[in-house]
């Protein structure tokens, strides 16, 4: 019979959520550690509020008046001022890759289901003569910049916990496209519960909560995470 701790429990209860108990009596001591632990990932106070305001909440969004377009810096451009402004940011550019305070970062935990493609997007070949993949234009791109700046530029691939293995097993086959093991670093993003229109969090059995990927907007979170 499963049971997790009291002090887990009394969260869950009052958070509203009492239902992900139901089944404990019904899972063996495995099945528990592991439901355990996903419980255990959640901010409990977080999550109250975001259902509060996000999901119970009736507030109406509305778009501000008087909206114009962000400022920006044309390009090309023949204005002198600013064609010296470019060239401080190259140099400043070319500075901060040279000085290793610059690394790559790919966010690629979706699948190549909306190609017609099954895996990892990444892995779609995209190259009409040599099918190279995504992953390997990429790479390609980095050695160069490594080649012409003399550094060994980071790779950073968030993956989801979907595709994690299938990615990392697509480098080792590919042995990394002529980059260093140790210059690319795979890490996960994260995932938030499903949560229905009632606020409640859905269970996708007895033993494991219905997950969603948090989007691009946990990139930072899930680097920071790992």
């Amino acid at each position: 019979m499963g049971k997790i701790s009291s002090f887990l429990e009394r969260k869950i209860l009052a958070s509203g959520q009492g239902h992900l108990l139901k089944f404990l009596k019904e899972l063996n001591d495995s099945e528990t550690e592991r439901y355990q632990k996903q419980l255990q990932s959640i901010n409990w106070t977080e999550m109250r509020s975001l259902i509060r305001e996000y999901v119970l909440s009736k507030s109406k969004h509305q778009v501000p008046a008087g909206i114009i377009p962000a400022p920006y810096y044309p390009y090309p451009t023949e204005d002198k001022v600013l064609l010296a402004k470019y060239r401080g940011f190259r140099k400043l550019g070319r500075r901060m890759i040279m000085d290793g305070k610059v690394a790559l970062l790919t966010v690629a935990g979706g699948q190549g289901t909306r190609l017609g493609f099954d895996g990892p997007k990444g892995t779609y070949p995209i190259t009409p003569v040599k099918s190279k993949s995504f992953f390997q234009y990429f790479a390609e791109k980095i050695k160069g910049a490594c080649r012409k700046y003399r550094v060994d530029l980071k790779w950073l691939i968030m993956t989801s916990p979907v595709n994690k293995t299938a990615t990392e097993d697509f480098f080792k086959k590919n042995n990394f496209f002529g980059m260093k093991a140790s210059s690319v670093k795979f890490f996960v993003q994260g995932t938030m519960p499903a949560i229905s229109m009632d606020g409640k969090l859905i269970m996708e059995s007895k033993s494991s909560l219905a997950l969603s990927p948090n989007g691009h907007g946990g990139t930072i979170r899930a680097l920071k995470d790992s």
